[in-house]
């Protein structure tokens, strides 16, 4: 299926509309679009259930009549298994200007770029998320041998603006990246980097940085040349004071440790030290017995989690979000010490948008009205 959008243009001096026969085509799949390369400027190669997608599906080498798509502005590749890399032809594709493969998490794409990419001038957004590993993602004792490498032209792409090399098995990052100036967004999850090379904080356009599910990946000082970046280094098995000592020394970047596994052992993201020395003073002092309520607030910038029961294993019930108020039930929940707060669970209760909720929440995520 190819969609037409034409384009009309008005001829002084006629009295009726004449349309020139100019179209801005997309196409989603390869044999429609060779058999009209001049009108293609969208291309999208599987990720959909069609006879289409299903014969690129099965693709192991794209011919190089792929070459002639020369007005070819966007593609878009996704589930081809097969497929063992791009074709040296795509270097005449001067008017790209988007590469996207988004491989997921249940496809195994294990392709090769070619060194004529460095051709691609225009070139701003390139993904390839999971395109050169072979493997499904089994976690960080996988190995690494199938990985396919980037071609070192990738150093001319000096227009690129968005590069997205997550689930690819990298150990290191490229040092081809070093050249990409006007890089502003960065992704590397997923992957086994341990340490970012200095020459990150050299790339002064850099706005947005995600290294999660790499572990503990070790920040090069350099990054203090990058004011207002915006690092998501979550799923990082980073403990409440490695998250505050971080933004400590890089008082200049803001820091999302939020963690899609919702382990709060490792992600909940720390108040202050001072706040947790109040937390304990607090939590030391006599229950509260009465029947009156006491009011708190939730601490925690990434909210804290509500479960039925008083513990870490128990079913949860929703997010309760930070700043949050809440109405303190009872303060005699067990006692558990999470990344070294310890602290009583406490039932809770809070307006949500779905009405009043009740629940249990690890105490040491709450301040507490002392003036109560």
């Amino acid at each position: 299926m190819n969609k037409k959008i034409p384009a009309i243009i008005f001829l002084l001096g006629i009295s009726q509309l004449s349309p020139l026969a100019t179209y801005a085509d997309s196409f989603d799949s390869l044999d429609k679009a060779l058999a009209t390369p001049e009108k293609v400027t969208s291309l999208s190669m599987g990720g959909q259930e069609s006879q289409a997608t299903e014969i690129d599906s099965k693709l192991k080498n794209i011919p190089a009549e792929f070459g002639s798509l020369t007005h070819l502005k966007q593609l878009e590749m996704a589930g081809l298994d097969q497929l063992t890399g791009l074709p040296e032809e795509i270097g005449n594709l001067k008017e790209l200007e988007s590469i996207v493969i988004d491989n997921g998490n249940g496809s195994q794409m294990n392709i090769s770029l070619p060194e004529s990419i460095g051709n691609l001038t225009k070139l701003k957004v390139l993904r390839l998320y999971g395109a050169l590993d072979a493997r499904a993602y089994e976690g960080e004792n996988a190995e690494f041998a199938k990985v396919k490498k980037l071609p070192q032209a990738l150093d001319k792409l000096l227009n690129l603006e968005v590069l997205d090399l997550g689930r690819n098995g990298i150990t290191e990052v490229p040092p081809q990246l070093a050249s990409l100036s006007s890089l502003n967004s960065l992704s590397l999850d997923f992957n086994a980097i341990s340490e970012l090379p200095e020459f990150i904080g050299n790339l002064k356009n850099l706005k947005e940085l995600s290294i999660c599910s790499n572990g503990k990946t070790t920040l090069p000082d350099s990054l203090s040349n990058l004011n207002g970046l915006k690092l998501a280094i979550g799923n990082g098995s980073l403990k409440l004071v490695d998250q505050e000592n971080l933004r400590k020394r890089f008082p200049d970047i803001v820091f999302d440790f939020t963690n899609e596994f919702d382990d709060e052992s490792a992600n909940e993201e720390a108040a202050s030290n001072k706040v947790a020395a109040d937390l304990s003073e607090e939590n030391s002092q006599p229950e509260n017995t009465s029947d009156s309520l006491c009011s708190g607030k939730v601490l925690a910038n990434s909210g804290v989690t509500m479960r039925k029961a008083a513990n870490r294993e128990s079913e949860k019930i929703c997010k309760i979000p930070t700043k949050t108020d809440l109405e303190i039930l009872k303060t005699d929940g067990p006692e558990e010490t999470i990344e070294d707060i310890t602290s009583k669970w406490f039932l809770v209760r809070w307006n949500s948008p779905q009405g009043k909720m009740e629940g249990w929440v690890f105490g040491g995520f709450i301040a507490m009205d002392k003036n109560q």
